[in-house]
């Protein structure tokens, strides 16, 4: 398995330039069908190439197992399902970024990640009607080489996902 080591300093989207001046972020460039989006790269721990994924029972929907990475098991999150995007067969550039947000270990399943850039904070604007559809799970939107990339909101993504109670009520019953 081929993987790519990520700073592991976590950042916040919302975080605003420091008062030194500091208005740099660096930002991976991915796909999820054929939709850029962009991520800050301190909240990316990995990347590496997609693995086998084994199922696990009473999951949530956007959740599409786990894989065993390093004695850990992962949950891999389907970020098309999440988004709403439609995406092609998989390919040999679909690939996993690995996060940790507050403990939480999760794998995002992409389609392809294209490069990583280096901007200013005050390159990135708010959402607007760009982000149609999408804007519960963007927090910003950039102009890069004639595209538009979405910032995901991963906090918000991550949040969703791990709030959700793990066994429905009704499945709780039949072991009764």
């Amino acid at each position: 398995m081929r993987h790519i080591k990520m700073k592991t300093q976590t950042s916040v989207f919302s975080q605003s330039p420091d008062s030194q001046g500091n208005d740099q972020l660096e930002v991976i460039l991915y796909e999820v069908g054929d939709v850029l989006f962009a991520i800050d790269i301190l909240n990316v721990r990995e990347i590496i190439q997609t693995s086998e994924v084994t199922e696990s029972p009473n999951r949530h929907p956007s959740v599409e197992g786990v894989i065993q990475l390093r004695d850990e098991w992962i949950p891999v999150v389907n970020l098309a399902n999440v988004l709403n995007v439609k995406t092609h067969a998989a390919s040999k550039e679909n690939k996993l970024m690995l996060l940790e947000k507050s403990r939480n270990k999760l794998a995002f399943h992409v389609q392809r990640v294209t490069k990583i850039r280096r901007l200013r904070w005050s390159d990135v604007e708010k959402p607007d009607a760009l982000s149609k559809g999408l804007e519960s799970n963007v927090a910003g939107v950039l102009h890069i080489d004639a595209r538009i990339a979405f910032m995901l909101d991963e906090d918000k993504v991550i949040t969703d996902i791990i709030s959700q109670p793990v066994i429905i009520q009704d499945e709780k019953d039949q072991f009764r």
